[in-house]
């Protein structure tokens, strides 16, 4: 593998990884600080709509892109990495990715993609759609901090919607925001707790 290729493979990993532990990680901040100077100076209504349009989009944080090039990517990294599913688990990363990408999750090494055992596999452990409701009513009824992978492991459904959920709870005062994991070892920054105000 070109020196090249090789970091652009570690960086799909590494920023999927890094969203996972704290998905505000993947905000462009340098763009939404650009938007939001826009927004300020604008005079015409039609472009502050626009403005506030592309902010929103700005602001959300979009997993999915992450998601896919990890899945593309994961497998071959960890292979020439020498790096066992059970890591990968260890920092949340769920075994319905894992299988997506191609790791052998009995055995938990990663597999060669010879025909179609990955994505039948991925199938068989595909979660039933989670909406908002049972996202919020999860995450109410929690008495200990928690993480937004610890809903996702939880309750599941997508990141998205359970930032979405969370956020909405934080904005009306139902849950707050108690800032990062103390103590957090893994890599990256440490994600942020959420819980009773």
């Amino acid at each position: 593998m070109n020196n090249e290729l090789e970091t652009n493979v570690e960086s799909a990993v590494r920023k999927f990884l890094e969203f996972v532990a704290d998905p505000v990680s993947a905000r462009d901040e340098q763009l939404i600080s650009g938007l939001r100077d826009q927004l300020g100076a604008a005079k015409d209504p039609i472009a502050k709509l626009k403005l506030l349009a592309a902010l929103d989009r700005a602001e959300k944080a979009d997993g999915e892109a992450l998601r896919r090039a990890f899945v593309l990517n994961a497998r071959s990294w960890a292979t020439e990495n020498a790096i066992p599913v059970r890591a990968f688990r260890e920092l949340g990363i769920n075994d319905i990715v894992l299988a997506e990408a191609g790791f052998d999750l009995g055995t938990g090494r990663p597999v060669r993609r010879a025909g179609s055992s990955a994505p039948a596999q991925a199938s068989k452990l595909r979660a039933k759609s989670v909406g908002s409701d049972e996202v919020r009513h999860w995450a109410l009824e929690q008495a200990q901090p928690f993480t937004l992978s610890q809903v996702m492991s939880g309750v599941g459904g997508s990141l998205g919607t359970i930032t979405k959920v969370v956020d909405d709870l934080v904005a009306t005062g139902q849950l707050a925001k108690l800032g990062p994991v103390p103590n957090h070892s893994g890599r990256g920054r440490a994600p942020h707790q959420y819980g009773r105000p």
